[in-house]
């Protein structure tokens, strides 16, 4: 009941995801996202059980998916594909969204140490957030891969190599579903050098092979996945937003849009804008090298924390995401908690991050009429992410990063 009413009263939502939520005779409403109500329920999922359904069809519903009730192509790479071949329909839409949600929310408090209320208060407001309930309402697969990779950190934790490397492989399906976790084998830094060196070029290698025997269907994947600026988060989402200003602007002038190589202009900015945050992150993390030097890192605090910091610098780097994705932030959190704890030269820097990442779970529900102060907090904490996630970094490979030689001791310098 809290959740349903903290959700309530702070979101803007017109209507509920969940029509008249009873509880003990009292009606609630829970959010429903700025995009409108989507019925019938977990849009994102039918699109999976509706495409089952056009399979056996004979569609390819990369292509063509017709069953899906908005008649959407399928943005899945064809492993998703695979389920059609059990039976899977429509029908089993709503249950397996329940399932999903509430698997989510299970590996949430199962990842997370016991909280002090502030701590709590602080998972609450991120877990209410119209971001992690747009995920919930839409049904959306991303919830899949944070249990995969929650279930991933969970077997990391165990001692025997062979459980170890099986949470890789774990890291590795979860890509082949949706590519972009790749990004969170960065984990496997946990390991010696050698053995890491192993890991990745195993599955850097195994992942490679599968993106190219299955190219084609990735690029209709991306032509038939929407990019939007509502609801988004990336690096290129503030450019998009000032350059369709532009465009609008120049149209009422001169009755025509803007020219064509308006976007090489716009990828320039982007790409210089990027290389500059990633300068940034770089200095500043050579010049504050020692911060951990005395405080050893929680290991596995640390691994949550490079999952979820991998996947957002990833995601950021690609482009446009719906910002349901943002719920894998939810793996830094202990690790920031852990810093605000122990690490006084890191507290303020973290404090802040922590409040950055609230703000713009919650900005979601405004997100079309404060584009630019949602997408500054989004490179703000694109910001802090490259240079936490560098600081942390064992030092074998720091030393590469910083040009340093091997043996060299950052205390002496």
């Amino acid at each position: 009941m809290p959740i349903a009413l903290a959700t309530n009263f702070f979101s803007s939502y017109p209507d509920s995801w969940i029509k008249n939520f009873n509880f003990l005779g009292i009606k609630f409403n829970l959010i429903y996202p700025l995009v409108g109500k989507l019925l019938p329920p977990f849009a994102d999922l039918r699109v999976i059980t509706a495409g089952a359904e056009c399979i056996r069809l004979g569609y390819d519903v990369l292509v063509s998916n017709p069953c899906d009730p908005w008649k959407r192509p399928m943005n899945y790479p064809r492993i998703w594909s695979v389920p059609a071949s059990w039976g899977l329909d429509q029908s089993h839409t709503v249950i397996l969204g329940i399932l999903f949600g509430l698997l989510f929310f299970s590996l949430v408090f199962i990842t997370i140490k016991r909280l002090n209320y502030i701590e709590a208060l602080f998972y609450a407001l991120i877990l209410c957030s119209p971001s992690a309930m747009l995920a919930i309402e839409r049904g959306n697969n991303d919830l899949i891969i944070f249990i995969l990779l929650s279930l991933s950190l969970l077997i990391m934790k165990n001692k025997t190599a062979i459980w170890r490397y099986f949470s890789y492989i774990i890291i590795m399906f979860a890509a082949i579903l949706k590519l972009y976790p790749i990004f969170a084998l960065i984990t496997a830094l946990k390991e010696k050098k050698r053995i890491f060196t192993v890991i990745f070029l195993s599955i850097f290698i195994v992942f490679g092979i599968y993106v190219v025997t299955n190219y084609e269907s990735i690029i209709l994947v991306s032509k038939a996945t929407p990019r939007g600026t509502i609801l988004s988060y990336g690096g290129k989402v503030i450019f998009d937003v000032i350059f369709d200003e532009l465009d609008r602007y120049f149209y009422s002038f001169n009755n025509y849009h803007i020219p064509q190589y308006f976007n090489k202009i716009k990828l320039l900015l982007f790409s210089l804008t990027i290389a500059l945050f990633l300068l940034i992150s770089y200095l500043l993390a050579k010049h504050t090298q020692n911060l951990f030097q005395n405080n050893k890192l929680n290991l596995n605090q640390i691994e949550a924390f490079r999952v979820g910091s991998s996947i957002y610098i990833g995601t950021f780097l690609i482009g446009n995401n719906w910002d349901y994705r943002l719920i894998f932030l939810l793996f830094t959190i202990p690790q920031i908690l852990a810093w605000l704890k122990t690490q006084v030269q890191f507290e303020s820097i973290s404090g802040l991050a922590l409040m950055v990442i609230i703000l713009t779970t919650w900005l979601s529900s405004k997100s079309d009429q404060v584009y630019y102060l949602d997408e500054l907090l989004n490179w703000l904490l694109f910001l802090f992410l490259v240079y936490s996630t560098i600081l942390t970094l064992p030092n074998w490979l720091k030393n590469y990063i910083y040009f340093q030689p091997r043996g060299f001791d950052a205390n002496n310098q």
